[in-house]
């Protein structure tokens, strides 16, 4: 069978593998990346009121924010989906310039900030941290779209900024300098760190900045503590837009399937179940190895999939669990399909049901939806391990979250950086999945 040529790229996360694009696989534009931004900060002024709405930015801003923050309790469901849509177009425009290739890191890393612009992220929280990894590529006199995908994923530790400014504990202009400096600092040590901390996972936890943030936090939260500032927990949740936040939801996934029918259509390329036999290990880019078409109709079956998990726990639609299934969506471009997600899902369910949350809390969703970050475990192990590593994942997330103190926005991609860590190994050693690939023909 011919091999299929590979190109080596270098990038801040990783040295990415990348097979060469069949010529039938047109390229995704920018365009529906801004369009997405645009329709977040539309909807958002379509909700919003004009006579609050600036003072309602401004709370956003000046919010410490830590996990778990909802924007939408903080002001409401119009201030923070401008304040989202504003992010979203800012990290779009900041990718276009620096010339970043539309791929499925790129698609996942954009929905990520956008989903957690609706509980923690902000524009002003966000750029000492972007700025960071800006100075680290032209430290290593690389290009800033090398570490780009990494700049955004690293934004994950945006609440360090905010705390350091507006917790009240400095004052005012001790806490802006040292918030922009912690910040700046952060963000330059986040790439080569990143890269680093992929082989501690060997590729098998999809949100592995969200794990060296919480390394990084976790230092960060020792120092807060060693000089007496200790970090009050914070959980605070709207439920009152619940079926607002639904039928968005649902008309986005009715967009994604559109758009995805019409690029399969006009490509002719329909095979969506090439993705499904994915094991969604790092890097698995869906849009340059399976085309746009059946990656956009994947990102449309990931959100119906998680809002009939919501449902069926009865859970309400939230800021934290918008945002959550925003993340699994993008990380449907990336990694992500129903058959390896379902597995944790169902872990987590039957964790759920000896665990003393309320399966309907905000908490419970979030981890259950984020558990996701493991469907590389599931795909290439199997959906047995799959389902033993969702209720392991429920077990570990609901405990470390007081080593950062809220400060990594990530939480679930640290402890899913964990479980891959003890679980590969063993499952390696005993033989489990032993002559399993990925599914991509070589």
């Amino acid at each position: 069978m011919k091999k299929i040529p590979r190109l080596r790229l270098k990038s801040g996360l990783a040295t990415i593998h990348l097979a060469k694009r069949p010529k039938n696989l047109a390229k995704l534009h920018f365009g529906p990346l801004f369009g997405y931004g645009f329709l977040l900060f539309f909807l958002g002024i379509f909700f919003a009121d004009f006579s609050t709405l600036g003072s309602q930015l401004l709370k956003i801003i000046t919010s410490p924010a830590p996990l778990v923050t909802d924007y939408i309790a903080l002001t409401s469901l119009g201030a923070t989906l401008v304040s989202c849509g504003l992010l979203t177009l800012f990290v779009v425009f900041i990718s276009y310039r620096a010339k970043v290739s539309v791929s499925g890191p790129l698609v996942a890393a954009i929905f990520m900030v956008s989903g957690f612009g609706l509980f923690g992220k902000n524009i002003f929280n966000s750029l000492p941290l972007l700025l960071g990894t800006y100075l680290y590529s032209c430290h290593q006199r690389r290009p800033f779209s090398s570490v780009a995908i990494v700049a955004l994923f690293g934004s994950s530790l945006s609440p360090v900024v905010s705390m350091l400014i507006f917790s009240g504990h400095l004052p005012t202009a001790y806490g802006l300098i040292l918030g922009l400096v912690v910040g700046v600092a952060i963000g330059f040590i986040i790439p080569p760190l990143a890269t680093h901390f992929q082989s501690f996972t060997q590729g098998f936890n999809l949100y592995n900045v969200g794990f060296t943030s919480g390394m990084i936090s976790m230092v960060v939260t020792g120092l807060f503590r060693l000089f007496g500032w200790e970090i009050d927990s914070t959980y605070l949740v709207s439920s009152n837009t619940d079926q607002t936040l639904f039928y968005l939801l649902v008309g986005l996934a009715i967009c994604l399937f559109l758009l995805g029918f019409y690029f399969c259509w006009s490509e002719k390329n329909w095979h969506l179940i090439k993705i499904f036999k994915r094991s969604g290990k790092i890097m698995t880019d869906f849009i340059n190895d399976n085309g746009r078409g059946p990656t956009l109709i994947n990102m449309g079956l990931m959100c119906l999939l998680m809002l009939l998990f919501v449902r069926l726990t009865n859970g309400t639609l939230n800021g934290p669990v918008v945002g959550a299934i925003l993340s699994v969506i993008g990380f449907s471009a990336y990694g992500n399909h129903p058959l390896n997600s379902v597995p944790l899902l169902i872990g987590v369910y039957l964790a759920g049901l000896v665990n003393f949350y309320p399966m309907k809390e905000a908490n419970f969703l979030m981890a259950a939806i984020f558990s996701t970050t493991l469907g590389p475990v599931a795909g290439f192990y199997g959906p047995i391990v799959g389902v033993v590593a969702g209720f392991l994942h429920l077990a570990l997330v609901t405990n470390v979250g007081y080593l950062h103190g809220g400060l990594n926005l990530y939480n679930n991609g640290f402890s899913g950086g964990f479980i891959a860590a003890l679980m590969v190994p063993v499952l390696d050693h005993l033989g489990i999945g032993k002559g399993r690939h990925d599914g991509r023909k070589t």
